[in-house]
């Protein structure tokens, strides 16, 4: 998935890329990416949503990245 890949330069044809976001009519302004992460965690199967957005401005590599991850009801952000 984008969050595990250590560069995000090879993700030019990632799957996960968006090329548009519904109810927005514009080019998105940086590569945006949203897919699935599946693992395990505990002895069970978690699959988590997650978006990745690079930064809008050629000097990426010196921005710093965020990872924002919200639960649901009665679910906690730190287990999808």
């Amino acid at each position: 998935s984008a969050v595990a890949a250590i560069g995000l330069g090879d993700l030019r044809d990632h799957p996960d890329l968006m090329t548009h976001m519904p109810g927005f009519d514009q080019p998105l302004p940086s590569k945006w990416y949203s897919g699935y992460l599946d693992y395990e965690l505990e002895g069970r199967q978690v699959h988590t949503h997650y978006v990745l957005v690079e930064a809008e401005d050629n000097l990426a590599g010196d921005k710093p990245l965020i990872y924002w991850s919200n639960g649901g009801p009665g679910a906690s952000s730190l287990f999808g």
